[in-house]
C-alpha cells in the first residue's frame, strides 16, 4: 500500500496537477507553471489554485446556474451549459486580472468525451462547437 501512495504522489508532482473531487464534480488543478502548445502563460500572471479556491468556485457555479435558470437569463456565451454541470469533468487554472483579483479559468469537458490525457494537458477540441468542451472564468474572493 505504501508503494501505491508513493506512486500516486510522484504522478501528481510530475504532471503538475492535483486531483479534486466534491459533490457532483471532479477535476484537476493545474499549476501556474503549466505550459502547452495552445496558449503561452507568463507565470507572474498566473497562480496555482488551492483546493479551497476550487470549493469556492464550485459554490459560485451552483449559484450562477440557479440564477440563470430562475431568471431565464440569456448568457453572453452560448457555449455555457449550466443546466448539466454534473455531466462535466473540470480542469482548473488560476490567473490574476489587471487589478490583482484571483480568477479561476474552468475548462469543462463532457465526461463521456473526456480523453485519457485530461490530467496532464488542457483539453482543446477544435471545431467542437461547445458540444464536448466549453469554459468560463469565476472571480474568487
Amino acid at each position: 500500500m505504501k508503494t501505491l501512495l508513493i506512486l500516486i504522489t510522484v504522478s501528481i508532482v510530475l504532471n503538475n496537477t492535483v486531483f479534486v473531487e466534491g459533490k457532483n464534480y471532479k477535476g484537476y488543478i493545474f499549476s501556474k507553471e503549466y505550459e502547452n502548445k495552445y496558449f503561452i502563460r507568463s507565470t507572474n500572471k498566473f497562480f496555482t489554485p488551492t483546493v479551497d479556491d476550487i470549493k469556492e468556485v464550485e459554490k459560485s457555479l451552483i449559484i450562477k446556474a440557479k440564477e440563470i435558470k430562475k431568471n431565464k437569463i440569456l448568457t453572453q456565451n452560448e457555449c455555457w451549459n449550466y443546466n448539466d454541470l454534473y455531466k462535466y469533468n473540470r480542469q482548473y487554472f488560476g490567473e490574476f486580472d489587471e487589478n490583482g483579483n484571483k480568477l479561476i479559468f474552468i475548462n469543462f469537458v463532457l465526461k463521456k468525451s473526456t480523453p485519457d490525457y485530461w490530467n496532464k494537458e488542457i483539453v482543446v477540441l477544435l471545431e467542437d462547437n461547445c458540444k464536448n468542451v466549453w469554459n468560463d472564468k469565476i472571480l474568487i474572493k
